[in-house]
């Protein structure tokens, strides 16, 4: 990190020349349904990438095996299509989604996720099974349903 002359807000320098690699893709067979990605985060250990897609839910889709253990990635590999392990279909739009902080795909208690939609309670998923683990409903000061909105 560096810092401009008399600020004292750090800035990150990041590296733009190196080139991208297209590591897999996913795709949707009916292109009819218009799904899209809306947003993606990764796990917190790095194994697993958590969608959002106009539509169709919230998807885990985990890293592919041989890129754990590799030192560097060759241009040459074969970019494969991703398919989701766990597939959570969501009614209407979602606000905002996380990781539980400390998740670690060795430790199944750790693996899951929050997620916060329209008009409705913020919901837990587990990451292993796409089972509802518990629900958080909020209300307001005339004891109604209120959404969870983050900023």
């Amino acid at each position: 990190m560096s810092t401009f002359e008399g600020s004292s807000v750090g800035y990150v320098n990041y590296n733009f020349q190196s080139t991208t690699l297209e590591l897999a893709r996913c795709q949707w067979a009916n292109y009819s349904d218009q799904h899209y990605l809306k947003c993606c985060k990764w796990s917190p250990d790095g194994t697993c990438l958590l969608t959002i897609a106009r539509g169709a839910g919230t998807h885990v889709v985990e890293l592919p095996s041989d890129l754990y253990t590799g030192e560097s990635m060759l241009t040459s590999r074969p970019v494969n299509p991703l398919s989701p392990a766990v597939s959570v279909p969501e009614n209407g739009l979602i606000y905002d989604y996380s990781w539980y902080p400390g998740m670690n795909s060795s430790n199944p208690a750790t693996c899951c996720w929050v997620a916060s939609g329209h008009e409705g309670p913020i919901h837990l998923w587990d990451a292993f099974t796409g089972d509802l683990r518990c629900t958080y409903r909020g209300y307001n000061n005339v004891d109604e349903l209120e959404a969870a909105i983050s900023h």
